[in-house]
């Protein structure tokens, strides 16, 4: 796979998404993506996704995180 920038990848995901019909499929998508998003937390340093771990952590302790809502 090629190397590609952040900023292309992130285009090449919104044209997707945008070109998506199907409702149950973008509801996978995000489903998908909070739980990519919570692995990466696991071990990575950006503080972003620091964040992100200790807001799904509290998440889960109250019950509640975006997929079940």
């Amino acid at each position: 796979m090629e190397d590609k920038s952040i900023e292309s990848l992130k285009q090449e995901f919104i044209q997707e998404v945008m070109s998506e019909q199907s409702f149950d499929t973008l509801k996978e998508w995000l489903y998908m993506h909070d739980e990519a998003r919570y692995v990466a937390s696991l071990t990575s340093k950006e503080p972003e996704l620091i964040e992100y771990n200790k807001e799904f952590e509290k998440s889960l302790r109250r019950g509640k995180t975006r997929s079940n809502r």
